[in-house]
């Protein structure tokens, strides 16, 4: 679950709205904040309570080590203990509502960074103060009184007591909670980049499937075409294998992936509307075993490859050709290959788009991971695509 985004903080509401509509908003959102959180939100706090409980232990120690003191390790721990739960709770219940409400995917403001520094500052006098409580209402420890400095004399010492020690552990609790919010600002930010990244490439992968639309149209009407003055009946029957093709591709709507098997069928459908056009120019075969059906791919990542097959290699040639769709399992993922009968080169000026667009939908959907190549072997066209898993 992503971390919920609030609505800017402390908007007064407008005249005609119920006297109870603006706050009863903010109540709900900030509701809503403490109540959604994400898993690694929550697995960050339990790191910072469990260090922060570690290190204050380590330093009260070592504190009444070089002072002499015999302070229990009891209320060592129980001090330590209340300060990360209270960090926990403050940073959870008011500093994370406010920090998402005013500064998280907002331009900051000067009112947005005076109310972090006031809630701070509320945060950090009441650890303080509760810390006090809990020593004050436990008959084996007492609160801190005095804090004193030694340089080797005495008589260079410098002793924090009073106000001077209050200001010390404010200042100490200050900065465990700007701490906290200098990560939690950075790991939002971190969070932003991916996720506008994310959509980009989203964004990207959904204009270049929507690119072949036209193309694989213009090849279908035309089949069909083709037929309707010399079987009718086959012509229909072609219409309403084109008509499923066109539900199942508006039915994807802003999928950018399907499994290797649906787009095997997709493709299948393609050759046998072009059948009717190229018969008996056209064969094709599919070699898919069960194992790879289950791959990933680009939305009409086969389809593009076998029209670019048909297009330049069957249409072109005179005598009959072949398409032959392979796929095997490989180290680390699938190799899928697309191979066809080349003899004269296509009448059609190629523009490349096809495969360039197929080449860079495949790199954007793994992170560089997937491989394309393609070469002519004597009369036959290789296209090798290996897919990581």
């Amino acid at each position: 679950m992503n971390e919920v985004a609030l609505g800017t903080l402390g908007q007064g509401g407008r005249a005609s709205d119920p006297p109870d509509g603006p706050a009863w908003h903010h109540w709900r959102q900030w509701l809503r904040t403490i109540t959604h959180a994400s898993r690694f939100y929550w697995s960050l706090q339990a790191i910072n309570a469990l260090g922060s409980v570690f290190l204050t232990v380590q330093v009260l120690r070592s504190a009444a080590h070089m002072s002499g003191g015999t302070s229990g390790h009891g209320s060592m721990l129980a001090g330590a203990v209340l300060d990360a739960v209270m960090l926990l709770l403050m940073t959870h219940l008011l500093v994370r509502p406010l920090l998402l409400g005013t500064l998280v995917h907002r331009r900051p403001t000067l009112r947005a960074w005076a109310l972090l520094a006031a809630a701070l500052l509320a945060s950090a006098a009441a650890t303080v103060l509760a810390g006090d409580l809990l020593a004050s209402l436990s008959p084996k420890q007492r609160p801190v009184q005095e804090i004193t400095f030694n340089t080797g004399a005495a008589q260079f010492g410098v002793a924090l007591v009073g106000w001077q020690l209050f200001a010390m552990q404010l200042i100490n609790a200050m900065a465990a909670y700007m701490l906290w919010v200098a990560v939690y600002l950075g790991w939002k930010a971190i969070e932003a980049r991916r996720e506008l990244s994310r959509q980009v490439k989203h964004a990207r992968l959904w204009q270049l499937t929507r690119q072949m639309g036209p193309h694989f149209l213009f090849n279908a009407f035309n089949s069909i075409r083709g037929l309707m003055y010399e079987d009718r009946d086959r012509a229909a029957q072609l219409i309403t294998r084109l008509s499923d093709l066109l539900r199942v591709q508006l039915g994807l709507h802003e999928e950018t992936h399907q499994s290797l098997r649906d787009e095997c069928r997709m493709a299948r459908d393609y050759l046998e509307i072009e059948l009717a056009r190229l018969e008996p120019r056209l064969s094709f075969t599919f070699d898919v075993p069960e194992e790879c059906e289950h791959f990933i791919l680009p939305t009409l990542t086969v389809l593009t490859a076998v029209e670019n097959a048909v297009k330049h290699g069957i249409t072109p040639n005179r005598e009959p050709g072949w398409i032959r769709i392979s796929a095997r399992r490989g180290i680390h993922g699938c190799v899928l290959e697309v191979a066809n009968s080349y003899a004269l080169p296509s009448a059609a000026e190629s523009t490349g788009i096809g495969l360039k667009n197929l080449r860079e939908r495949l790199l954007l959907s793994t992170n560089g991971a997937a491989k394309m190549d393609q070469w002519k072997e004597r009369d036959t066209f290789h296209l090798r695509m290996e897919i990581p898993e």
